[in-house]
């Protein structure tokens, strides 16, 4: 019978491709699939000795690294459930999510074990104590003890079903509070298998990952993947030189990174006359992206180079694609007020969209479903879509609808269906603006906006009551570009001719919009919202 377990898949590379490079880092490490696998075992031999065992939650707060990667196989292959938290989402946020979790192993660099010593109660289950570098005085063990001298043998913690629970990660919360989602052992080989679909992944690809969670993916594909030199917990501050560097040193064929990542790119790349002609696929997830980003990133790539552009979201990813070339028909649709094309759905993911709606929806009805080009909220299932999230029932209802004995996740988002079966992003339902005249949605309108040449991004917010509320638009601009009445007019002549035609109340210029934590890409209208109340006051 073959072995469920995630970490089996790092054991059938090692054994097909034992001297392809697996991962290499900035400073120029690298690892065999077949050393890392050495290093995962003798790291599972160790922390089995410690007494980490099936079912054990495991706060795993590493940097991005092969001893990283390494030891969240070996808890993998143990049967221990690693826990992966944000740690930007703020620390009461993280020490509340924590809390929930009661994790009886910790696995952190020391900035954590500080912090335990100080607040205790967030850790008061954690039993088996490893420190990732300087152990100071909070006791444990230090992860350079727990390698064994060698990885013979197998480990002795029993075997994992395909349901058991894997790994368990925490949606960034962009839109609310962070939770984590459950994930079992056969999600994880459903996502391997579309994943390839839409990256196009194959056996000894060299890839560029500035997004630390999908590096197993890459790895359980046979394919090599190079961590940049970046702080992986700050995309908007990676130095797009280095992340160019990484490509070109490595002739990388394919690259994923945050939407913020691309775009910064596109400029440095453009400001320096640099192209990068390996690099026949980048893949980018986590924040729309806009016509503008796709035409400029083109002459960029190898000469047959795509942007690729999935859509999905910690509890359920991905569920559809596509890319440059296929959104050149789009464009014009997008121009004019549709939404952002995010593709059709993947090999056997079913999406549907329904009424927006607040309430619980416990069960599938087909009345919930809006006829094609309607505004509603998407609805996601598929084998990887995550059944629930780990000790929040009350979440659960307001996600989840349970549909003949399987589960459809609501992802939270704006969308439509359009006659050639392909999804339009609208965006996120809690960001909608209820006017005297209707629900506005937002990401539509601001596609609008974007294609000013002077606009880096823009962001629509609703100012008052709902019901009430007056729809003002912030714009963040390219460098050199001022504002003034006469953009401003310009702008507002950009949306003549829509359905969005003086819609808008007011434009206001902003320096830095607030994002996510996790792609710095996501921008976060809640806290901008209350900025342009502030403003509309002033003024």
């Amino acid at each position: 019978m073959a072995d469920t377990n995630f970490a089996a898949t790092l054991t059938t590379r090692a054994l097909a491709q034992p001297r392809t490079p697996a991962l290499i880092e900035p400073n120029g490490r690298r690892v065999s699939f077949a050393e890392l696998e050495t290093l995962s075992l003798r790291y599972a031999h160790g922390f089995e000795r410690l007494g980490v065992r099936l079912g054990d939650r495991v706060l795993y707060m590493l940097r991005p690294s092969v001893d990283g990667y390494a030891v969240f196989y070996a808890l993998l292959r143990l049967g221990a459930v690693p826990v992966l938290m944000d740690p930007r989402m703020g620390l009461r946020r993280l020490l509340d999510c924590i809390t929930a979790v009661r994790p009886r192993v910790i696995v952190a660099v020391p900035l954590v074990h500080a912090v335990r010593t100080v607040v205790r109660r967030p850790f008061a289950a954690a039993e088996i104590l490893i420190t990732a570098g300087q152990r100071w005085l909070w006791g444990g063990a230090r992860l350079a003890d727990c390698l064994a001298e060698n990885g013979a043998g197998t480990v002795s913690n029993g075997a994992t079903g395909p349901k058991d629970a894997s790994f368990l990660p925490f949606t960034s919360g962009s839109t609310g509070t962070p939770k984590g989602a459950f994930y079992d052992h056969a999600m994880l080989g459903a996502q391997v298998a579309v994943m390839r679909e839409v990256c196009g992944w194959r056996e000894g690809m060299r890839v560029v990952m500035a997004y630390a969670p999908f590096v197993p993916y890459a790895l359980a594909d046979g394919l090599t993947a190079i961590l940049p030199d970046m702080d992986f917990s700050r995309p908007a501050a990676a130095d797009p030189a280095r992340f160019v560097q990484a490509v070109t040193e490595h002739h990388a064929e394919c690259a994923f990174a945050s939407p913020i990542i691309w775009m910064r790119l596109v400029r440095f790349c453009e400001r320096h006359d640099i192209a990068l002609p390996t690099l026949e696929r980048a893949v980018t997830a986590g924040a729309p992206v806009g016509a503008d980003v796709h035409r400029r990133l083109r002459p960029i790539l190898h000469r047959d180079g795509q942007l690729f552009t999935p859509y999905g979201a910690t509890e359920a990813m991905p569920l559809t694609t596509t890319h440059t070339a296929a959104l050149s028909d789009t464009w014009e649709l997008a121009r004019s007020g549709y939404g952002t094309c995010i593709g059709k759905p993947l090999t056997g993911v079913d999406l549907r969209v329904i009424r927006v709606t607040d309430e619980p929806l416990p069960d599938w009805r087909e009345s919930l479903r809006v006829t094609d080009g309607t505004i509603g909220e998407i609805v996601a299932g598929a084998a990887f879509v995550s059944p629930s999230y780990a000790g929040r029932p009350e979440d659960d209802a307001h996600a989840k609808i349970r549909d003949s004995g399987r589960v459809l996740h609501r992802m939270g988002d704006l969308g439509r269906r359009d006659a050639a079966d392909r999804l339009w992003f609208c965006g996120r339902k809690s960001d909608r603006i209820e006017t005297r005249q209707g629900m506005i949605p937002p990401q539509p309108l601001e596609n609008i906006f974007n294609e000013h040449p002077a606009v880096f991004r823009s962001a629509v917010v609703g100012v008052g009551p709902p019901g009430n509320a007056r729809v003002v638009a912030c714009v963040e601009l390219e460098p050199g570009h001022a504002f003034s009445p006469r953009l401003q007019g310009e702008l507002a002549a950009l949306a003549d001719g829509t359905c969005f035609e003086r819609v808008v109340t007011r434009f206001l210029p902003h320096r830095g919009f607030p994002v996510d934590a996790r792609h710095n890409s996501k921008i976060r209208r809640d806290e901008l919202a209350v900025w342009a109340e502030r403003q509309c006051a002033r003024r």
